[in-house]
């Protein structure tokens, strides 16, 4: 008698496998948004701003800026989880030029920049360090001249988003659709807070805080996430 015990448990294992079976041969597809940072990143923008400058021993001017420039940055490392939100952090740097003027004086300048984000939506912002070098011109006389820019605000590069698809099994879900490759180069837009000091070698200083904007932020697709700096859903 003591057989049909263990005969009932084998004929309830057989009976419970093939439901097993089926259960994690079903797929259920699901849609799935990819980030991959191109390998050059451009940007230009507009700023406008104001501060203090330094122009002689106890002589100090309150000063409106109006500045232009552009530049490009390559990535150059990424550490982090790529499952952690906003995906893996990453640095980038590259050149840039760039000119300013308060209208009593004029700044030609370039140099190399370092910013800190997410490959996905940098979710506490970019953040970024622009050291530079070049001229300043007051008075028909050229000096040279060395600037530190920091920042902080909102980056968007719409390319870099792409959608895909995946499978998902139980409690797995596979990626069938990867979504399109990095792109050789692509834009970022957005917009950001900036503080900059400068200083020449005639001894003439200035501290100045604005706004800088990438003028094709305010173009389409308008969406609350591209407005964070994430997929433009």
């Amino acid at each position: 008698m003591s057989r049909w015990p263990a005969l009932a448990a084998m004929l309830v294992a057989w009976g419970a496998a093939p439901g097993a079976l089926a259960q994690d041969s079903v797929c259920a597809d699901v849609g799935l948004s990819f980030a991959r940072p191109a390998v050059a990143e451009w940007t230009d923008w507009i700023g406008v701003g104001g501060g203090v400058t330094h122009v002689g021993e106890g002589d100090h001017r309150a000063a409106v800026a109006l500045r232009a420039g552009g530049g490009v940055d390559f990535s150059i490392a990424r550490f982090g989880s790529e499952q952690h939100y906003g995906g893996q952090f990453e640095m980038r740097s590259g050149p840039w030029l760039g000119a300013e003027t308060t209208f009593h004086v004029t700044t030609l300048e370039g140099g190399l920049t370092l910013d800190l984000g997410q490959t996905y939506h940098a979710q506490w912002g970019t953040f970024a360090l622009r050291v530079g070098g070049g001229a300043r011109l007051e008075d028909d006389r050229w000096a040279p001249a060395g600037s530190v820019t920091l920042s902080w605000g909102v980056r968007s590069v719409l390319a870099r988003y792409s959608e895909g698809g995946g499978c998902v099994r139980g409690d797995r879900t596979d990626v069938v659709d990867h979504g399109t490759p990095a792109r050789t180069h692509a834009l970022a837009s957005g917009f950001r807070l900036f503080g900059t000091a400068r200083l020449d070698l005639d001894g003439h200083a200035a501290l100045i805080f604005g706004l800088e904007l990438e003028p094709t932020f305010l173009a389409p697709p308008y969406s609350g996430g591209r407005l964070l700096g994430t997929h433009p859903d």
